[in-house]
């Protein structure tokens, strides 16, 4: 999809659409997985487990209209001093243009949360929280509004 119009398609008139689907499965695993050394002797790191759903933009009667709509399944690691390793996974569904972040549903799960100790449990779920993401669900947003080809 360009900017210009093909020699088909004088003045974008006609229905043109092109998917963006696998562009962003790439680009949200390149954003959304990352280490993160929060303080001495705690580091979190993030994995992409799962990105289902589609994006795609239309061109027709010379109007633009963009949408995406995924489910992203993480997996997290919180280690603890080299001591206790914390594991899980987070689910945001959906992550789409059409609600607000607040709306979206976030689920973190803690794997044999009662192997663990209470205080670490408490501040991992404190960190892996959905605010911890919102910037890079808006990089993300920006990036495909931005994106042509």
């Amino acid at each position: 999809m360009s900017k210009t119009p093909a020699h088909h398609n004088i003045g974008n008139w006609h229905w043109d659409e092109k998917s963006f689907t696998e562009w962003s499965k790439t680009y949200i695993k390149e954003l959304f997985e990352f280490v993160k050394d929060v303080e001495e002797g705690i580091k979190l790191e993030i994995t992409v487990d799962e990105v289902k759903g589609e994006a795609f933009k239309i061109v027709r009667k010379n109007k633009l209209r963009s949408s995406f709509d995924f489910k992203i399944k993480m997996k997290f690691s919180y280690l603890v001093a080299e001591k206790d390793t914390i594991k899980g996974t987070i689910l945001f569904e959906p992550f789409c243009d059409e609600t607000d972040p607040e709306d979206w549903c976030y689920e973190v799960k803690i794997e044999n949360v009662k192997e663990h100790n209470a205080d670490n449990v408490a501040d991992c779920k404190a960190l892996v929280c959905q605010k911890l993401f919102i910037d890079k669900f808006q990089t993300y947003a920006d990036e495909f509004n931005n994106k042509m080809d």
